[in-house]
Formats: C-alpha cells, structure tokens, sequence
C-alpha cells in the first residue's frame, strides 16, 4: 500500500462517518450513543475510568476490524506499519537497499521502528509527506474520539481532581511573578532569558515588569494541546512547542549550541508554566493511557517524558 493509497481511505472514512445511512457511519453512531449515554450523565463516577477506557481500546480495534473487510490491503493489528508515498517507494525499489513487498509494505527486517533506516532511502521520520505509520488508534481516533471526548475527559478529569486542584494553585503563584523574577528562579541560564522573540533582557529597560513576553509563540503553541482531541494530535502540539523553543534560541543566538537537558528543562518548563494547562495532569494521563507504544520511544516519547517531569516539578518546587 502506497502512502496516497492510504490517504484516501482515511477520506473516505471521514466522509463515511458523517453520513448516518452509510454503513459505517450508521454503526459508529451507534457505538458512540450506547458508549455516551453508559459514561456521562449524574451517574459519572472516577471509578467508571478503566471501564471506559477499556471499551473505548475495544470499539477501536473491533472497527478497525470491519474497515479491514473492505479494505484489506490495511496491515493487521499486529505491530504498527510504515508506509511510503510512491515517490518513496520507487526510491527504494531503486536503490536495493530495501524490501518492499508486492503490497508496498516494507518487511520488518528493513524498516522497522526503532531501527536505523538506511541513508540510501532518503527517508527522515519527520518527513510526513513521504512517510507516516498505520495503527488502528491512529486511523480510527480521528474519527471516534470528536464523539466520544467529553465524557472521556470529564472520567479523567474527576479521577485527578485534587492534584488538578494543587497544581492549578501553584501555577497560579508562579504566573503573578514577571518574566526576569520567574527565569531566575527557576535556573534558566541567562543566555535563555529571551524577550519578545528576540530581544534580550539586558535591551530592554523595563525588563524587570514584563510578563507573558517572553517564549510567546511556543507558549501559544503549547495552550493549544487541551484543543485536540486524540493523542497523536497532543504530541505534534508537544512537538511543535519544542520545534519553536529552538528555533527563538537559535535566532537569538549568535554562537552555535548543542541543547542538554540542563538548559533545556528549565525554558520548557517556564513556557509550560506560562501556558496555564488548567487540567494538564488529566491530559498527560489521557496521551499516557491512549497513546500506541511505539510512540514512547525516541524523540516525541523524550518530550512527553519532559512534560510529565515539568507537571511533577510544578507540584513539588518550592514556592516563591
């Protein structure tokens, strides 16, 4: 299977579901009624969380079943799949440094996740356009998890009410301070204390009184993630926050520079500080909880990793 292969069955199942006499869209809906009026209403409980999380895995799975009796060039549930555009493809076949099996799938002695891929293919992971990984979360929750978010949430929501409540409180503690007082204290070196996405502290006289001035974009960025629904969408929010941390630094430094993490923690969770995620406990457990595992791994898995270091640093460090 071809990536623009792929592409259009994802259309088409979008275009499916918002049809109730489709097939499809008519037993989604369905699904999500019973599933809906079982998890929300005056009888919501945190204890109903594992239930419902656990229906939720099993509607994904059981529907990614069906799809696959109409489409059954899609990999089976077994291990996530890459797969290339045709372009990518040709460049493969080309090169003979690859597999590709008559279907277009690469065999898992080739390309498989968390191996190096070879150079010849001119691939990064990065590289959407020319690549991108099939799971049954990742084609189904697009269009499952509009449907059934709410109450979802809500389940989260309740089950971590009280460390909500006490990292909402310190959040709020922390965001009375300006700029300049809260870098200091949280050890970012001074090299970082960027203002207004490229000035520095030291060129601006009324430094000392700014707040909400400094890292504005990837703070914008990061207050976005509670908007989106699905776990892989949170983690490209994540991505992107940390994509424009480095992008500001870079512009606004002169020398080249190597990122550890002992600078990088630090201006991370000052933006994440900044951002003022009201539930951002319930949303790391939901992205925990639902994200597939090849996902926990490598970059995205290192930045969810920082965000849940900064959210358990936020609720021990001592207060200003």
């Amino acid at each position: 299977m071809s990536l623009e292969h792929y592409r259009s069955i994802r259309q088409y199942l979008l275009k499916a579901c918002e049809c109730d006499f489709h097939p499809l869209g008519l037993l989604l809906s369905n699904l999500v009624d019973v599933y809906r009026t079982s998890y929300s209403g005056t009888g919501t409980h945190p204890r109903l969380l594992t239930h419902a999380r656990e229906e939720l895995m099993s509607i994904t799975h059981r529907y990614y079943d069906v799809i696959r009796i109409l489409f059954p060039e899609l990999p089976a549930e077994c291990s996530p799949q890459k797969i290339l555009s045709k372009s990518c493809l040709e460049l493969t076949n080309s090169s003979g440094d690859l597999e590709v099996t008559t279907s277009g799938h690469m065999t898992n002695n080739n390309i498989a996740l968390g191996s190096e891929i070879p150079q010849s293919a001119e691939i990064e992971d990065k590289n959407t356009e020319d690549c991108e990984i099939i799971t049954p979360t990742l084609l189904i929750f697009p269009l499952l998890m509009p449907k059934v978010y709410e109450p979802l949430f809500h389940l989260y929501a309740l089950q971590n009410e009280a460390a909500d409540e006490k990292y909402w409180s310190r959040v709020q503690r922390f965001n009375k301070q300006c700029d300049l007082t809260l870098l200091s204290y949280l050890g970012v070196p001074e090299k970082f204390w960027i203002i207004k996405e490229g000035n520095s502290l030291d060129a601006d006289l009324n430094s000392m009184s700014i707040k909400n001035g400094c890292y504005v974009e990837a703070i914008e960025i990061l207050q976005r993630l509670s908007t989106y629904l699905t776990p892989a969408e949170k983690l490209q929010s994540l991505q992107l926050t940390f994509d424009k941390i480095n992008t500001v630094v870079k512009n606004h430094l002169t020398e080249k520079f190597v990122w550890s993490m002992d600078d990088l923690f630090p201006v991370f969770l000052f933006v994440v500080i900044r951002s003022r995620l009201r539930y951002l406990g319930s949303e790391i457990q939901l992205m925990d909880d639902l994200m597939d595992d090849h996902l926990e791994y490598g970059e995205l898995g290192l930045m969810f990793t920082t965000l849940k270091a900064c959210h358990l640093q936020i609720q021990t460090e001592k207060l200003l």
